[in-house]
C-alpha cells in the first residue's frame, strides 16, 4: 500500500481499502469517499509524493489470522505543485482485515510525529 502511494499510483493505492473505511487525520475523521477525493484532487494539483519510508514497525495479527495491526512511523518526502520539498514523520496505525480472501484497511490513524527540542 505504502509502496503504490510512494509512486503516486492512485488506483493501486485505493484498491488495499476497504469501502466502509474509516480514517482518522489531525482534522478530524474521513470515510474513503471523501479521502479519495481529497488526495486525488492533491496529487491531480501537481503535488507529488518523492519518498516513503517505513520504520519502526509493530506488526499484530489475530490468533485466527483474519485482523491485523500495524503500527508505523512513515517518513514521506513530498514536491509541492510551486517545487517546495516538504519531508514529515507520521505516526500511523492501519487496521487490516480479510475480508473474502484480501486483506484491506479498514482503519487507519495519522497524526505528526511530536518535534523534538
Amino acid at each position: 500500500m505504502n509502496e503504490a502511494y510512494g509512486k503516486n499510483d492512485l488506483p493501486a493505492y485505493f484498491s488495499y481499502y476497504a469501502p466502509d473505511f474509516v480514517q482518522w487525520l489531525p482534522e478530524g475523521r474521513t470515510d474513503l469517499a471523501k479521502y479519495r477525493k481529497d488526495w486525488t484532487d492533491y496529487v491531480q494539483a501537481g503535488n507529488t509524493v518523492q519518498a516513503v519510508e517505513i520504520r519502526d514497525a509493530v506488526v499484530r495479527v489475530s490468533p485466527a489470522e483474519d485482523a491485523a495491526v500495524f503500527q508505523y512511523i512513515l517518513y514521506v518526502k513530498t514536491k509541492l505543485a510551486d517545487g517546495k520539498i516538504t519531508e514529515e514523520e507520521n505516526q500511523e496505525t492501519d487496521v487490516w482485515l480479510k475480508c473474502n480472501g484480501e486483506w484491506k484497511v479498514v482503519a487507519l490513524h495519522y497524526s505528526s510525529v511530536p518535534k523534538k527540542n
